[in-house]
């Protein structure tokens, strides 16, 4: 997983669109607006909280927050990841799998039967 760094230098060199102004707008600005978007996720804050925020500041400020939210966000993961050894972590992996694809069958069934794909 990332390191501080490693995060810091991924989102500096994430796109973003002409201008300087942060704005979420999908159509004009849909490298902004993704950023946006994982902002909003590794903050759990809204997206036009952040817009607000951030509408005088700027692309750096704002990558500097963002990469440092993204890192906040990744820390209690990476020391849970640490604790677990090689063996642990790939069943954990393995276990997750295993019930993703349960849960993805699941929904599966749901759509094809809401689609009237049942027999499909």
């Amino acid at each position: 997983m990332d390191d501080k760094d490693q995060v810091y230098q991924k989102v500096k060199r994430a796109k973003t669109d002409s201008g300087s102004e942060i704005s979420f707008d999908p159509i004009n600005k849909p490298n902004i607006a993704n950023l946006l978007f994982l902002f909003s996720l590794v903050t759990n804050k809204k997206i036009d909280v952040l817009e607000n925020e951030y509408r005088r500041s700027g692309y750096k400020s704002f990558k500097d927050d963002l990469s440092e939210s993204i890192s906040n966000f990744l820390e209690p993961i990476q020391n849970r990841r640490s604790q677990l050894g090689d063996e642990e972590t790939w069943n954990v992996i393995v276990e997750g799998t295993h019930k993703a694809r349960i849960e993805g069958k699941k929904t599966i069934k749901e759509v094809r039967r809401a689609m009237k794909l049942v027999n499909l």
